[in-house]
Protein backbone atom coordinates (compact mmCIF):
# COMPACT_ATOMS: atom_id res chain seq x y z
CA UNK A 1 0.00 0.00 0.00
CA UNK A 2 1.52 3.37 -0.93
CA UNK A 3 1.82 5.96 1.81
CA UNK A 4 0.02 9.28 1.42
CA UNK A 5 3.41 10.96 1.54
CA UNK A 6 4.53 8.99 -1.49
CA UNK A 7 1.28 9.77 -3.31
CA UNK A 8 1.68 13.51 -2.65
CA UNK A 9 5.35 13.42 -3.55
CA UNK A 10 4.83 11.89 -6.95
CA UNK A 11 1.42 13.16 -8.01
CA UNK A 12 -1.03 10.69 -9.51
CA UNK A 13 1.38 7.97 -10.49
CA UNK A 14 3.17 7.24 -7.23
CA UNK A 15 6.73 6.01 -7.51
CA UNK A 16 6.17 2.38 -8.33
CA UNK A 17 9.70 1.14 -7.75
CA UNK A 18 9.86 -1.23 -4.81
CA UNK A 19 6.52 0.04 -3.54
CA UNK A 20 6.07 -3.08 -1.39
CA UNK A 21 9.63 -4.32 -1.28
CA UNK A 22 10.64 -2.69 2.03
CA UNK A 23 14.01 -2.06 0.40
CA UNK A 24 15.75 1.28 0.62
CA UNK A 25 19.09 0.24 -0.83
CA UNK A 26 18.38 -1.77 -3.96
CA UNK A 27 18.97 -0.15 -7.33
CA UNK A 28 15.57 0.75 -8.70
CA UNK A 29 14.15 2.35 -11.84
CA UNK A 30 12.52 5.75 -11.53
CA UNK A 31 9.00 6.61 -12.65
CA UNK A 32 7.83 10.18 -13.22
CA UNK A 33 4.37 11.46 -14.09
CA UNK A 34 4.28 13.60 -17.23
CA UNK A 35 1.70 16.30 -17.95
CA UNK A 36 3.14 18.22 -20.89
CA UNK A 37 2.00 18.31 -24.51
CA UNK A 38 4.07 18.91 -27.63
CA UNK A 39 2.43 20.71 -30.53
CA UNK A 40 3.62 22.21 -33.79
CA UNK A 41 4.17 25.48 -31.88
CA UNK A 42 6.39 23.84 -29.24
CA UNK A 43 6.22 22.29 -25.75
CA UNK A 44 3.59 23.34 -23.22
CA UNK A 45 4.14 24.17 -20.43
CA UNK A 46 7.71 25.22 -21.14
CA UNK A 47 10.60 24.94 -18.68
CA UNK A 48 10.28 24.89 -14.89
CA UNK A 49 8.26 28.06 -14.37
CA UNK A 50 4.97 26.17 -14.10
CA UNK A 51 3.72 22.64 -13.50
CA UNK A 52 0.37 20.88 -13.68
CA UNK A 53 -1.68 21.48 -10.55
CA UNK A 54 -3.06 18.22 -9.10
CA UNK A 55 -6.02 18.14 -6.75
CA UNK A 56 -5.84 14.82 -4.91
CA UNK A 57 -8.85 12.84 -3.74
CA UNK A 58 -8.71 9.50 -1.91
CA UNK A 59 -12.15 7.92 -2.33
CA UNK A 60 -11.18 4.58 -0.81
CA UNK A 61 -8.63 3.28 1.64
CA UNK A 62 -9.08 -0.33 2.68
CA UNK A 63 -7.23 -3.38 3.93
CA UNK A 64 -6.98 -4.41 0.28
CA UNK A 65 -6.59 -1.98 -2.59
CA UNK A 66 -6.37 1.81 -2.29
CA UNK A 67 -8.01 4.25 -4.73
CA UNK A 68 -6.72 7.79 -5.25
CA UNK A 69 -7.58 10.30 -7.96
CA UNK A 70 -6.22 13.55 -9.30
CA UNK A 71 -7.96 16.30 -11.24
CA UNK A 72 -5.60 18.31 -13.45
CA UNK A 73 -6.92 21.47 -15.09
CA UNK A 74 -4.62 24.34 -14.00
CA UNK A 75 -0.97 25.34 -13.97
CA UNK A 76 0.77 26.19 -10.70
CA UNK A 77 4.06 27.78 -9.72
CA UNK A 78 6.83 25.36 -10.47
CA UNK A 79 9.55 25.42 -7.82
CA UNK A 80 10.64 27.46 -4.83
CA UNK A 81 12.00 30.90 -5.50
CA UNK A 82 13.38 33.90 -3.62
CA UNK A 83 9.82 34.92 -2.72
CA UNK A 84 8.22 31.50 -2.22
CA UNK A 85 9.47 28.81 0.19
CA UNK A 86 9.93 25.16 -0.71
CA UNK A 87 6.91 22.83 -0.61
CA UNK A 88 8.50 21.04 2.34
CA UNK A 89 7.81 24.18 4.39
CA UNK A 90 4.11 23.82 3.76
CA UNK A 91 3.55 26.33 0.99
CA UNK A 92 0.58 25.58 -1.27
CA UNK A 93 1.48 26.16 -4.89
CA UNK A 94 -0.41 29.12 -6.31
CA UNK A 95 -2.43 28.56 -9.45
CA UNK A 96 -1.22 30.62 -12.38
CA UNK A 97 -3.81 29.92 -15.08
CA UNK A 98 -6.02 27.19 -16.57
CA UNK A 99 -4.17 24.64 -18.68
CA UNK A 100 -4.39 25.91 -22.21
CA UNK A 101 -4.80 22.61 -24.07
CA UNK A 102 -6.62 20.03 -21.94
CA UNK A 103 -8.14 18.93 -18.67
CA UNK A 104 -7.30 15.55 -17.24
CA UNK A 105 -8.77 13.20 -14.68
CA UNK A 106 -6.73 10.26 -13.43
CA UNK A 107 -7.58 7.46 -10.98
CA UNK A 108 -5.15 4.90 -9.60
CA UNK A 109 -5.92 1.58 -7.93
CA UNK A 110 -2.98 0.30 -5.85
CA UNK A 111 -3.35 -3.42 -5.11
CA UNK A 112 -2.36 -5.00 -1.83
CA UNK A 113 0.72 -7.11 -2.43
CA UNK A 114 1.74 -10.24 -0.57
CA UNK A 115 4.18 -8.37 1.66
CA UNK A 116 3.41 -9.08 5.34
CA UNK A 117 3.70 -5.59 6.79
CA UNK A 118 3.03 -6.65 10.38
CA UNK A 119 6.07 -8.92 10.38
CA UNK A 120 8.14 -6.44 8.34
CA UNK A 121 7.44 -3.30 10.34
CA UNK A 122 6.31 -4.44 13.80
CA UNK A 123 8.77 -7.29 14.22
CA UNK A 124 11.51 -5.82 11.99
CA UNK A 125 11.93 -9.08 10.08
CA UNK A 126 11.90 -7.89 6.46
CA UNK A 127 13.08 -11.12 4.86
CA UNK A 128 10.38 -13.13 6.62
CA UNK A 129 7.77 -10.47 5.90
CA UNK A 130 8.68 -10.42 2.22
CA UNK A 131 9.01 -14.13 1.58
CA UNK A 132 5.64 -14.25 -0.22
CA UNK A 133 6.14 -10.96 -2.06
CA UNK A 134 5.91 -11.45 -5.83
CA UNK A 135 5.49 -7.92 -7.08
CA UNK A 136 3.25 -4.88 -6.87
CA UNK A 137 0.72 -3.49 -9.33
CA UNK A 138 -1.08 -0.17 -9.73
CA UNK A 139 -3.93 0.06 -12.24
CA UNK A 140 -4.54 3.47 -13.84
CA UNK A 141 -7.64 4.83 -15.56
CA UNK A 142 -8.13 8.33 -16.89
CA UNK A 143 -9.13 10.65 -19.68
CA UNK A 144 -7.81 13.73 -21.42
CA UNK A 145 -10.42 16.24 -22.54
CA UNK A 146 -9.06 18.65 -25.16
CA UNK A 147 -9.99 22.31 -24.80
CA UNK A 148 -8.68 23.67 -28.10
CA UNK A 149 -7.71 22.57 -31.59
CA UNK A 150 -4.06 21.57 -31.98
CA UNK A 151 -1.61 19.82 -34.27
CA UNK A 152 0.51 17.43 -32.26
CA UNK A 153 4.22 16.91 -32.84
CA UNK A 154 6.96 14.51 -31.81
CA UNK A 155 7.22 10.77 -31.14
CA UNK A 156 5.09 10.95 -27.95
CA UNK A 157 3.14 14.24 -28.09
CA UNK A 158 1.16 13.69 -24.88
CA UNK A 159 3.42 11.68 -22.52
CA UNK A 160 1.87 10.14 -19.43
CA UNK A 161 5.01 8.81 -17.81
CA UNK A 162 8.78 8.65 -18.05
CA UNK A 163 10.93 5.82 -16.73
CA UNK A 164 14.67 5.85 -16.21
CA UNK A 165 17.26 3.28 -15.24
CA UNK A 166 18.93 3.54 -11.81
CA UNK A 167 22.24 4.89 -13.08
CA UNK A 168 25.68 4.49 -11.61
CA UNK A 169 28.69 2.65 -12.97
CA UNK A 170 28.52 0.04 -10.19
CA UNK A 171 25.18 -1.28 -11.44
CA UNK A 172 24.52 -3.91 -14.08
CA UNK A 173 26.65 -3.81 -17.19
CA UNK A 174 23.68 -4.43 -19.49
CA UNK A 175 20.19 -3.14 -19.98
CA UNK A 176 17.25 -4.91 -21.57
CA UNK A 177 14.18 -3.39 -23.10
CA UNK A 178 11.15 -5.39 -24.26
CA UNK A 179 8.11 -4.05 -26.12
CA UNK A 180 5.22 -5.48 -28.13
CA UNK A 181 5.44 -3.12 -31.07
CA UNK A 182 2.21 -2.89 -33.05
CA UNK A 183 3.98 -2.99 -36.41
CA UNK A 184 7.26 -4.83 -35.76
CA UNK A 185 6.07 -7.47 -33.28
CA UNK A 186 7.71 -8.30 -29.97
CA UNK A 187 11.14 -6.69 -29.71
CA UNK A 188 13.83 -7.39 -27.15
CA UNK A 189 16.90 -5.17 -27.16
CA UNK A 190 19.97 -5.92 -25.05
CA UNK A 191 22.90 -3.55 -25.25
CA UNK A 192 26.23 -3.55 -23.49
CA UNK A 193 27.35 -0.41 -21.71
CA UNK A 194 30.00 1.73 -23.32
CA UNK A 195 28.54 1.35 -26.78
CA UNK A 196 29.23 4.47 -28.80
CA UNK A 197 26.21 4.48 -31.07
CA UNK A 198 23.07 5.70 -29.24
CA UNK A 199 19.93 3.60 -29.39
CA UNK A 200 16.57 5.15 -30.20
CA UNK A 201 13.26 3.62 -31.21
CA UNK A 202 9.70 4.92 -31.30
CA UNK A 203 6.42 3.28 -32.21
CA UNK A 204 3.02 2.12 -31.04
CA UNK A 205 2.59 -0.37 -28.21
CA UNK A 206 0.16 -3.00 -29.39
CA UNK A 207 -3.21 -2.67 -27.68
CA UNK A 208 -3.13 -5.15 -24.83
CA UNK A 209 0.66 -5.33 -25.03
CA UNK A 210 3.48 -4.26 -22.76
CA UNK A 211 6.69 -2.29 -22.50
CA UNK A 212 9.32 -3.18 -19.87
CA UNK A 213 12.74 -1.98 -18.80
CA UNK A 214 14.77 -4.64 -17.00
CA UNK A 215 17.32 -2.56 -15.12
CA UNK A 216 16.78 -3.12 -11.44
CA UNK A 217 17.91 -5.37 -8.62
CA UNK A 218 14.23 -5.84 -7.80
CA UNK A 219 13.46 -7.27 -11.22
CA UNK A 220 11.97 -4.95 -13.80
CA UNK A 221 9.45 -2.19 -14.28
CA UNK A 222 6.58 -3.10 -16.61
CA UNK A 223 3.94 -1.04 -18.39
CA UNK A 224 0.90 -3.14 -19.34
CA UNK A 225 -1.53 -1.57 -21.80
CA UNK A 226 -5.28 -2.08 -21.91
CA UNK A 227 -6.72 -3.71 -25.01
CA UNK A 228 -8.85 -0.58 -25.41
CA UNK A 229 -5.98 1.94 -25.59
CA UNK A 230 -3.15 2.34 -28.09
CA UNK A 231 -0.07 3.99 -26.59
CA UNK A 232 3.05 5.48 -28.13
CA UNK A 233 6.54 4.80 -26.79
CA UNK A 234 9.98 6.28 -27.24
CA UNK A 235 13.05 4.53 -25.88
CA UNK A 236 16.49 6.04 -26.15
CA UNK A 237 19.84 6.58 -24.52
CA UNK A 238 20.02 8.46 -21.24
CA UNK A 239 23.20 10.35 -20.32
CA UNK A 240 22.47 9.87 -16.61
CA UNK A 241 22.92 6.08 -16.83
CA UNK A 242 25.69 3.84 -18.13
CA UNK A 243 23.15 2.03 -20.26
CA UNK A 244 22.04 2.98 -23.74
CA UNK A 245 18.49 1.83 -22.95
CA UNK A 246 17.40 3.61 -19.82
CA UNK A 247 14.87 6.31 -20.59
CA UNK A 248 11.40 5.55 -21.91
CA UNK A 249 8.48 7.87 -22.61
CA UNK A 250 4.98 6.39 -22.88
CA UNK A 251 1.88 8.37 -23.78
CA UNK A 252 -0.81 9.16 -26.33
CA UNK A 253 -1.04 10.73 -29.76
CA UNK A 254 1.28 10.73 -32.75
CA UNK A 255 3.19 13.20 -34.88
CA UNK A 256 1.03 15.55 -37.02
CA UNK A 257 -2.18 14.31 -35.43
CA UNK A 258 -5.03 16.83 -35.52
CA UNK A 259 -7.08 17.16 -32.33
CA UNK A 260 -10.29 19.13 -31.94
CA UNK A 261 -11.70 20.92 -28.94
CA UNK A 262 -14.13 18.63 -27.12
CA UNK A 263 -12.35 15.38 -28.03
CA UNK A 264 -11.98 12.95 -25.12
CA UNK A 265 -9.13 10.43 -24.95
CA UNK A 266 -9.75 7.67 -22.39
CA UNK A 267 -6.87 5.42 -21.37
CA UNK A 268 -6.11 2.46 -19.12
CA UNK A 269 -2.87 0.79 -18.15
CA UNK A 270 -1.06 -0.97 -15.31
CA UNK A 271 2.38 -0.35 -13.86
CA UNK A 272 4.06 -3.25 -12.11
CA UNK A 273 7.29 -3.84 -10.22
CA UNK A 274 8.17 -7.47 -10.85
CA UNK A 275 10.97 -9.10 -8.80
CA UNK A 276 11.66 -11.63 -11.53
CA UNK A 277 15.30 -12.45 -12.23
CA UNK A 278 14.54 -13.88 -15.67
CA UNK A 279 15.45 -11.60 -18.55
CA UNK A 280 12.50 -12.72 -20.62
CA UNK A 281 8.94 -11.72 -21.43
CA UNK A 282 7.44 -14.91 -19.97
CA UNK A 283 5.87 -13.23 -16.95
CA UNK A 284 4.67 -10.26 -19.04
CA UNK A 285 2.88 -12.59 -21.46
CA UNK A 286 1.32 -14.48 -18.55
CA UNK A 287 0.07 -11.28 -16.90
CA UNK A 288 -1.33 -9.88 -20.15
CA UNK A 289 -3.38 -13.02 -20.66
CA UNK A 290 -4.22 -13.61 -16.99
CA UNK A 291 -5.64 -10.10 -16.44
CA UNK A 292 -7.46 -10.25 -19.79
CA UNK A 293 -5.59 -7.22 -21.08
CA UNK A 294 -5.52 -8.93 -24.48
CA UNK A 295 -9.24 -8.24 -24.88
CA UNK A 296 -10.47 -11.72 -24.01
CA UNK A 297 -12.25 -13.20 -21.01
CA UNK A 298 -10.45 -16.53 -20.79
CA UNK A 299 -7.59 -15.55 -18.49
CA UNK A 300 -9.13 -17.84 -15.85
CA UNK A 301 -12.31 -19.94 -15.48
CA UNK A 302 -15.37 -18.28 -13.94
CA UNK A 303 -19.12 -18.64 -13.56
CA UNK A 304 -21.65 -16.09 -12.29
CA UNK A 305 -24.77 -17.55 -10.64
CA UNK A 306 -26.28 -14.36 -9.15
CA UNK A 307 -25.85 -10.98 -10.80
CA UNK A 308 -24.50 -10.16 -14.25
CA UNK A 309 -20.93 -10.52 -15.51
CA UNK A 310 -19.64 -7.06 -16.44
CA UNK A 311 -16.07 -7.57 -17.63
CA UNK A 312 -12.76 -9.12 -16.63
CA UNK A 313 -10.11 -6.64 -17.79
CA UNK A 314 -7.87 -6.41 -14.74
CA UNK A 315 -10.84 -6.34 -12.32
CA UNK A 316 -13.30 -9.21 -12.29
CA UNK A 317 -16.49 -7.16 -12.40
CA UNK A 318 -20.07 -8.18 -11.63
CA UNK A 319 -23.26 -6.12 -11.47
CA UNK A 320 -25.22 -7.14 -8.37
CA UNK A 321 -28.84 -8.25 -8.54
CA UNK A 322 -30.83 -6.98 -5.57
CA UNK A 323 -27.79 -6.05 -3.45
CA UNK A 324 -25.99 -9.38 -3.96
CA UNK A 325 -23.83 -11.32 -6.40
CA UNK A 326 -22.46 -14.84 -6.36
CA UNK A 327 -19.73 -16.30 -8.52
CA UNK A 328 -16.88 -18.79 -8.76
CA UNK A 329 -13.45 -17.74 -10.07
CA UNK A 330 -10.29 -19.74 -10.72
CA UNK A 331 -8.11 -21.64 -10.34
CA UNK A 332 -5.44 -19.10 -11.40
CA UNK A 333 -2.26 -17.87 -9.77
CA UNK A 334 -1.43 -14.13 -9.71
CA UNK A 335 1.42 -12.10 -8.21
CA UNK A 336 -1.19 -10.16 -6.16
CA UNK A 337 -4.60 -11.45 -5.12
CA UNK A 338 -7.14 -10.91 -7.92
CA UNK A 339 -9.02 -7.57 -7.67
CA UNK A 340 -12.82 -7.67 -7.74
CA UNK A 341 -15.47 -4.99 -8.05
CA UNK A 342 -19.17 -5.60 -7.54
CA UNK A 343 -21.43 -2.80 -8.70
CA UNK A 344 -24.81 -2.04 -7.13
CA UNK A 345 -23.75 -2.43 -3.47
CA UNK A 346 -24.90 0.10 -0.87
CA UNK A 347 -22.42 1.89 1.37
CA UNK A 348 -24.74 1.32 4.34
CA UNK A 349 -22.11 0.11 6.80
CA UNK A 350 -22.91 -3.50 5.99
CA UNK A 351 -21.10 -4.68 2.85
CA UNK A 352 -19.26 -7.98 2.95
CA UNK A 353 -18.03 -11.02 1.09
CA UNK A 354 -18.40 -14.65 2.11
CA UNK A 355 -15.93 -17.18 0.69
CA UNK A 356 -17.28 -20.73 0.82
CA UNK A 357 -13.97 -22.23 1.92
CA UNK A 358 -13.71 -19.88 4.93
CA UNK A 359 -17.35 -19.73 5.97
CA UNK A 360 -17.35 -16.28 7.56
CA UNK A 361 -18.16 -12.73 6.48
CA UNK A 362 -15.31 -10.35 5.63
CA UNK A 363 -16.44 -6.73 5.47
CA UNK A 364 -15.23 -4.71 2.48
CA UNK A 365 -15.15 -1.08 1.38
CA UNK A 366 -17.61 0.59 -1.00
CA UNK A 367 -16.98 3.64 -3.21
CA UNK A 368 -19.66 5.17 -5.46
CA UNK A 369 -21.93 2.13 -5.20
CA UNK A 370 -19.17 -0.38 -6.00
CA UNK A 371 -17.57 -2.82 -3.56
CA UNK A 372 -13.81 -3.32 -4.05
CA UNK A 373 -11.78 -6.20 -2.64
CA UNK A 374 -9.09 -8.77 -3.46
CA UNK A 375 -9.11 -12.53 -3.04
CA UNK A 376 -6.76 -15.38 -3.99
CA UNK A 377 -8.27 -17.67 -6.62
CA UNK A 378 -5.81 -20.56 -6.37
CA UNK A 379 -7.53 -22.87 -5.62
CA UNK A 380 -10.79 -21.67 -7.13
CA UNK A 381 -12.92 -19.47 -4.87
CA UNK A 382 -16.71 -19.44 -4.61
CA UNK A 383 -17.69 -15.97 -3.39
CA UNK A 384 -20.91 -14.30 -2.28
CA UNK A 385 -20.63 -10.49 -2.25
CA UNK A 386 -23.20 -7.89 -1.27
CA UNK A 387 -25.09 -6.32 1.62
CA UNK A 388 -25.97 -9.02 4.20
CA UNK A 389 -28.66 -6.63 5.46
CA UNK A 390 -30.41 -3.76 3.69
CA UNK A 391 -32.86 -1.17 4.98
CA UNK A 392 -35.60 0.22 2.76
CA UNK A 393 -34.88 3.69 4.21
CA UNK A 394 -31.47 4.59 2.81
CA UNK A 395 -30.70 7.02 5.63
CA UNK A 396 -30.44 4.11 8.06
CA UNK A 397 -27.00 2.57 8.66
CA UNK A 398 -26.33 -0.99 9.78
CA UNK A 399 -23.57 -2.77 11.67
CA UNK A 400 -23.48 -6.57 11.64
CA UNK A 401 -21.47 -8.17 14.46
CA UNK A 402 -20.84 -11.82 13.68
CA UNK A 403 -17.33 -12.53 15.03
CA UNK A 404 -15.47 -12.19 18.31
CA UNK A 405 -18.50 -12.72 20.53
CA UNK A 406 -19.14 -15.04 23.46
CA UNK A 407 -19.44 -18.63 22.17
CA UNK A 408 -23.04 -19.52 21.49
CA UNK A 409 -24.20 -15.93 21.10
CA UNK A 410 -26.36 -15.19 18.04
CA UNK A 411 -25.16 -12.50 15.59
CA UNK A 412 -25.99 -8.94 16.53
CA UNK A 413 -27.38 -6.34 14.11
CA UNK A 414 -27.03 -2.70 15.13
CA UNK A 415 -29.52 -0.41 13.37
CA UNK A 416 -28.66 3.31 13.45
CA UNK A 417 -31.12 6.12 12.76
CA UNK A 418 -29.13 9.34 12.15
CA UNK A 419 -32.22 11.44 11.42
CA UNK A 420 -34.12 13.71 13.81
CA UNK A 421 -37.41 11.82 13.45
CA UNK A 422 -38.76 8.38 14.36
CA UNK A 423 -38.68 5.95 11.44
CA UNK A 424 -40.86 2.95 10.68
CA UNK A 425 -39.22 0.91 7.97
CA UNK A 426 -38.25 -2.62 6.89
CA UNK A 427 -34.97 -4.52 6.95
CA UNK A 428 -34.25 -7.50 4.72
CA UNK A 429 -31.45 -9.85 3.79
CA UNK A 430 -31.04 -10.73 0.05
CA UNK A 431 -32.28 -14.28 -0.67
CA UNK A 432 -28.88 -15.90 -1.37
CA UNK A 433 -27.07 -14.35 1.61
CA UNK A 434 -25.26 -17.05 3.63
CA UNK A 435 -26.84 -17.64 7.07
CA UNK A 436 -29.40 -14.81 6.81
CA UNK A 437 -30.89 -15.02 3.30
CA UNK A 438 -34.64 -14.32 3.11
CA UNK A 439 -34.96 -12.56 6.48
CA UNK A 440 -37.49 -9.69 6.50
CA UNK A 441 -38.55 -7.61 9.46
CA UNK A 442 -40.42 -4.40 10.24
CA UNK A 443 -38.63 -2.09 12.67
CA UNK A 444 -39.35 1.18 14.45
CA UNK A 445 -36.31 3.35 15.13
CA UNK A 446 -36.21 6.25 17.62
CA UNK A 447 -34.94 9.58 16.34
CA UNK A 448 -31.16 9.92 16.48
CA UNK A 449 -30.66 6.60 18.22
CA UNK A 450 -29.64 2.99 17.64
CA UNK A 451 -31.51 -0.25 18.23
CA UNK A 452 -29.81 -3.64 18.66
CA UNK A 453 -31.27 -6.92 17.41
CA UNK A 454 -30.17 -10.51 17.79
CA UNK A 455 -30.46 -12.46 14.55
CA UNK A 456 -32.13 -15.72 15.55
CA UNK A 457 -32.95 -17.93 12.60
CA UNK A 458 -34.83 -15.69 10.19
CA UNK A 459 -36.04 -13.25 12.84
CA UNK A 460 -34.77 -10.07 14.51
CA UNK A 461 -35.22 -10.10 18.28
CA UNK A 462 -34.66 -6.83 20.22
CA UNK A 463 -31.55 -6.90 22.43
CA UNK A 464 -31.97 -5.17 25.81
CA UNK A 465 -29.37 -2.50 26.50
Amino acid sequence: MPSLAKIFENGFACTVQGIDSASGVATQPKLFAQDSVRTREGDYPLGHESVMNKILDVPLGSQNLQIYSATMAHLSEGYDSATRPTPSMGAVSRRIAPHEFFERRHTSYALQSRQDYFVTWNYRRPFEGGRDYRGSIIWHEGEIRWKKDATLAGDVPAPLLLTEGPGGAEFRTYDQFCVTDRDAGTLTVRLETGREKPYRRAGFIRAGGYCATMTTDLGYLAFLASSKTEFRYLVGSSPQTPSLVGRTYIGLGHDKQQVKAGEVWPYRFAMATLPDARLSNELLEDMTHGYNLDGGTNGYPFTVTTGKFDGAEFFFTVAADGNEAEFSVGPRDFICDLPFRVRGIEDNGCAAIYVASRKFFRFVAVADGTAYFQEPVLPAAHIWAGNPFVCENKAVKLTLVVDGQTPGKAPLLEVHNPTDRELSTRIFSPPHTPQFGGLRAAVTLPAGDSVFYRVVGRELKPEPR
